[in-house]
């Protein structure tokens, strides 16, 4: 998730002279974060990004139409294979995290993604 978000990040600094500061700044964003967090949503986000790049969608920064339709596929696979709603939640708030880490809008907090995340008929198994 990290590179991606430097990827992204790096994008936005076309100064070479602004590097160092770029690099330190990056830094000091990164470790805001808890390490044991990005590692627990790394494959989270693996997964909507290679989910994305099938469909040729953007990851970063992403539609939240786009996160919906991911989290309600992902839903229903979960579902088939008996696994757990949180995995869900989890691959929602990785895919907040990286947007937050690249500085972009909140977009699981969008009405389309909180209906995958909330809706009782989804927590229910």
């Amino acid at each position: 998730m990290e590179s991606d978000v430097h990827k992204f990040l790096l994008g936005k600094c076309l100064s070479r002279a602004l590097r160092d500061t770029y690099n330190f700044t990056i830094s000091s964003i990164s470790d805001s974060r808890a390490l044991s967090t990005l590692l627990r949503y790394d494959p989270h986000w693996i997964r909507f990004k290679l989910w994305c790049q099938k469909y040729k969608l953007s990851s970063l920064p992403a539609d939240p139409i786009h996160i919906a339709m991911f989290l309600s596929n992902s839903l229903r696979v979960a579902h088939a294979r008996g696994l757990t709603f949180s995995s869900i939640k989890a691959a929602s708030a990785a895919i907040s995290t990286a947007h937050d880490l690249a500085g972009l809008d909140k977009v699981t907090s969008h009405p389309f993604v909180q209906v995958e995340t909330t809706s009782p008929k989804y927590t229910s198994f």
